[in-house]
């Protein structure tokens, strides 16, 4: 019965541990949600907040994958002035690769991007010409924000290869966000800077089952 009871809590702790590790979706959207110049364009995109960075992830169709031409997704950000940066995948931008990920800056206008990302700034896909990509992940520290709340807004490129007429779609979210629009026209997000960091499950729950099982013996040896 004791050995029962000691497994059954070890059970519920390690479960905890697993909830608590788990971050939430703050925003699911797809293309319904955008504004696109052209059609078909189909693809999902979750933002999660963690404890110390944000992380947007862009799925396309890939049903609609480009065959000969590019895909990418350009993520900006505003305070509730101005915007002050872009990153992401910029298809079609002079003066870098554009197959790798860029970045530029605002003011009073948008700048000359780089390939060079700052601190705090990741972009990843699933494939090494990110042009070519149907799965993009952003993350930003919330360092980057120095812990304040920021807005956003995203245009995702896809150039169907696939189908005859036009393409070279671009879906803007909001709708009715463009580059020129001022920070009013981004999304508003609230973060917390408060939380720390919360230890991978492997890293809590070993030691739980550790504690648990040497109680587990010494019970035996009592009875």
């Amino acid at each position: 019965m004791n050995m029962i009871k000691t497994f059954t809590l070890l059970a519920v702790l390690i479960s905890l541990v697993g909830m608590a590790s788990a971050a939430t979706p703050v925003l699911e959207l797809d293309e319904t949600d955008f504004d696109c110049s052209t059609t078909p364009c189909e693809f999902d995109v979750t933002v999660t907040e963690y404890p110390t960075y944000v992380e947007w992830t862009v799925v396309i169709d890939p049903s609609i994958a480009p065959v000969s031409s590019s895909t990418g997704v350009q993520l900006a950000i505003s305070d509730e002035t101005a915007p002050l940066f872009n990153v992401g995948v910029m298809p079609g931008e002079g003066g870098i690769d554009d197959t790798q990920p860029a970045y530029k800056e605002y003011s009073s206008g948008w700048g000359t991007a780089t390939n060079t990302l700052p601190a705090g700034m990741s972009v990843t896909s699933d494939n090494d010409n990110f042009k070519k990509a149907t799965e993009f992940t952003i993350t930003i520290d919330k360092s980057v924000f120095n812990c304040e709340s920021f807005r956003w807004a995203m245009n995702v490129v896809i150039d169907d290869d696939n189908i005859s007429g036009p393409d070279g779609a671009q879906c803007k979210y909001p709708a009715g966000w463009g580059w020129s629009a001022s920070a009013d026209d981004y999304v508003p997000m609230e973060i917390s800077c408060n939380q720390e960091e919360i230890p991978e499950f492997p890293t809590v729950a070993l030691p739980i089952a550790a504690i648990l099982g040497l109680a587990f013996v010494f019970q035996r040896r009592r009875d």
